[in-house]
């Protein structure tokens, strides 16, 4: 008669890592069998962090703003960048290429015009890691602000809030 068998498992809430796992078989009488040869998993639930950058820096005239979205880990292909201007209902595509001298960074380039609504611009990104992991949100918190003065000149702030860094044109 073979003893029932006795399966403990659950691997709930670690952290991410490497972890060895073996099996020791058990007869009715209680007597064990030797270790069984170790296997690994590689546990990795972490998404990816995205975090962004513009150049120029604020404040910004009308003409090109340099975008640079950078992970903190290889992504599977190349991630995606929208930008959503204040009370326009559709957000805006930015092309994204792999930075030749950084491989976790892809730039882009968003066009400001002096005809911009004023307002705060929602940045959002999407991108998977190696593993499958999925990010999709505000990279690192920030925002970027657009202001279109009376005369139809233009600034556009980037920082963590709005109201950072504001300078006039």
């Amino acid at each position: 008669d073979l003893a029932q068998p006795e399966v403990g498992h659950g691997n709930f809430n670690i952290a991410d890592g490497t972890y060895y796992y073996g099996v020791v078989g058990k007869d009715p009488a209680d007597n064990r069998s030797g270790l069984s040869n170790l296997l690994f998993a590689t546990l990795d639930a972490t998404p990816p962090s995205l975090s962004i950058v513009s150049t120029p820096t604020a404040p910004v005239p009308a003409g090109a703003l340099n975008l640079a979205l950078t992970s903190n880990e290889p992504l599977v292909g190349l991630p995606s960048l929208t930008l959503r201007l204040s009370g326009t209902a559709s957000p805006i595509a930015i092309p994204l290429t792999v930075d030749p001298s950084d491989p976790l960074t892809y730039t882009g380039q968003y066009e400001v015009t002096q005809f911009a609504p004023s307002g705060l611009v929602t940045m959002t990104a999407s991108a998977t890691d190696l593993v499958g992991n999925q990010f999709s949100g505000v990279p690192s918190k920030r925002r970027l602000s657009v202001e279109t003065l009376e005369d139809r000149r233009l600034l556009a702030v980037v920082g963590y809030e709005p109201e950072i860094g504001r300078a006039h044109v």
